[in-house]
């Protein structure tokens, strides 16, 4: 599930062009701010995540969504269309997390 923000047209009144071309640009450049949560299989780092969403110069952030994933320490690694993620796993566990990508 992908949930997105970013800018949206004004459904009354005049439309500025410049707003909407900016609008129109960001939705197709993909480089809207979104949030993905996802789940991580048991034992199956690294992980690797494909969304066009996603550039070399992405900001990542991660959020634990279940016990496993409290206070543990992910090396992540985003680039054109897909972010790697690896570190050491507790044994047996899926995890789950909510991620923020801005850019």
């Amino acid at each position: 599930m992908a949930r997105v923000s970013f800018e949206t047209m004004p459904v009354e009144g005049s439309r500025d062009e410049r707003t909407t071309a900016r609008i129109i640009n960001q939705a197709m450049g993909g480089k809207l701010n979104s949030v993905i949560d996802f789940t991580i299989p048991a034992d199956s780092l690294p992980h690797t995540l494909v969304n066009p969403i996603f550039s070399a110069q992405s900001y990542v952030a991660l959020m634990a969504m279940n016990a496993a994933t409290v206070g543990l320490d992910l090396i992540i690694t985003p680039s054109k269309g897909q972010c790697v993620f690896s570190g050491t796993p507790p044994a047996g566990q899926a995890l789950d997390y909510r991620c923020l990508v801005i850019g």
